[in-house]
């Protein structure tokens, strides 16, 4: 039965049953040493009962020191000890199961995260904790994070490990002035390092440097450039030969560039400019001077060449 509302009683005035039962029995808090004295206090001969439409009444439970009030069909506790009083152990969650309706979700493992699902109970559930791919950025992480190496994800042996554009790690061949394919195998582009690239206390073994090639050569022959810092061997029975220099604008051997000639066969080998600008300085004259003799061409300036060695006139 709903409470009447609050009045003033006066001075004489006749305090009949039902002004008790609507101002009185129904605004005060009844206090019970526990749920089950409360329960007996409803219901029986002289007693009200309780059922929809009394809703609002409310009770004091000592042994709990818990605050209850009726909503209609049971006893519900509105104070903080409602909601430690269905706490079962350290780290449980409370969480609503619908309206008005709550439950308890139990502690999840260590280094688990808290993950929303609609499937379950609580629809919450305890996961392993994991970052989505692509998810940490370069600008997510500290400039001071100082990542050990160790911790970081190798590849297959011989291989970089790169990102593709969904920053999933991937083996990724590179290209350029070095290029490494996607097994691992690296190669610097030819001429692309010059003497600048050597420090000056390199200090290499000569034995690491390539041998002087030898090109065996059996008719006249004309310089050209792959023939720089080579031995060209005129190999030639009886008749006589010529090695020709070739214009700088046909064959630009850098200032410096040295070419050995020597005469293998019987043959007469002598060393002659192309026609045009081209100077061969020579001294006593631009022939070997027998079988096995040799010489070196020595470029000197853009047309100007020095020819030293074992020289004859003729």
């Amino acid at each position: 039965m709903a409470g009447a509302g609050i009045r003033l009683f006066v001075s004489g005035e006749t305090l009949t049953a039902t002004l008790v039962n609507q101002y009185l029995m129904d605004q005060v808090v009844a206090r019970f040493a526990t749920v089950t004295d409360r329960n007996n206090a409803f219901g029986g001969d002289g007693q009200p009962t309780l059922s929809v439409g009394d809703e609002g009444r409310i009770c004091y439970i000592d042994a709990t020191n818990e605050l209850q009030y009726w909503d209609g069909s049971t006893w519900l506790s509105f104070t903080d000890n409602a909601i430690v009083g269905i706490i079962e152990a350290k780290g449980d969650i409370i969480a609503g199961t619908a309206a008005n309706t709550v439950d308890i979700l139990a502690a999840g493992t260590n280094g688990y995260v808290l993950s929303a699902n609609s499937t379950t109970g609580t629809g919450l559930e305890w996961v392993v904790q994991s970052v989505a791919d692509g998810t940490i950025t370069n600008a997510k992480v500290n400039a001071s994070a100082a990542i050990a190496l160790s911790k970081l994800a190798t590849g297959a042996a011989a291989t970089i490990v790169l990102h593709n554009s969904a920053g999933v790690p991937t083996a990724t061949a590179v290209s350029g002035d070095v290029t490494i394919t996607n097994a691992g195998v690296v190669e610097i582009a030819a001429g692309k390092i010059v003497n600048a690239d050597i420090n000056a206390s390199a200090a290499i073994d000569l034995g690491k440097l390539a041998d002087v090639a030898i090109d065996t050569k059996t008719a006249d022959y004309v310089l050209v450039l792959t023939d720089k810092n080579k031995i060209i061997e005129m190999d030639i029975t009886t008749t006589a030969n010529t090695v020709t220099v070739p214009l700088n604008a046909t064959a630009a051997f850098p200032v410096g560039s040295q070419i050995t000639i020597w005469q293998y066969g019987t043959g007469k080998t002598r060393i002659i400019p192309v026609s045009g600008t081209v100077t061969i300085n020579k001294t006593p004259g631009d022939y070997l001077r027998a079988r096995y003799s040799s010489a070196t061409l020595i470029k000197r300036a853009t047309n100007e060449w020095q020819l030293l060695g074992d020289l004859s006139e003729s």
